[in-house]
């Protein structure tokens, strides 16, 4: 609280509970703010932005944002992944503008490869490493 106090001039009560509690919460819109982690059940960005979808059952928040539907639509559709990328670039910024959620801070992991060592693939959230197609020289 002390951190947040200097740091952010943010005076907040934190209270700890269970994920049961979470759920309830919310379920019943019973909170101002919540720290929760939040990550995509798979490697797929639609499926972590579509959380956020006005007609979404995971979007517990509320959010109600025409524009980031469409976006939403319009990255599905494109023809090539650079063009879908940009869609949900431009979704997620909209998602960030309207202070929904805000990312305070996000894992980093590293990978030790040998030298001569290739063919390894990995999803693109991290959570997953291919190792079918590896090689080694």
């Amino acid at each position: 609280q002390q951190e947040w106090q200097k740091n952010l001039a943010a005076y907040v009560n934190f209270e700890s509970v269970s994920a049961a509690d979470i759920q309830a919460r919310l379920a019943s819109g019973d909170y101002q703010m919540l720290l929760l982690p939040m990550t995509p059940g798979d490697a797929d960005i639609a499926t972590l932005l579509g959380a956020f979808r006005s007609d979404s059952r995971q979007n517990y928040f509320g959010y109600q944002n025409p524009v980031y539907d469409n976006l939403l639509t319009e990255a599905g559709a494109q023809s090539t992944p650079e063009a879908a990328a940009a869609k949900y670039a431009q979704a997620e910024t909209l998602l960030l503008s309207d202070a929904v959620v805000i990312p305070l801070y996000w894992e980093t992991s590293y990978l030790a490869v040998a030298d001569g060592v290739g063919g390894i693939e990995i999803s693109a959230f991290g959570d997953e490493i291919y190792f079918k197609y590896a090689t080694r020289d």
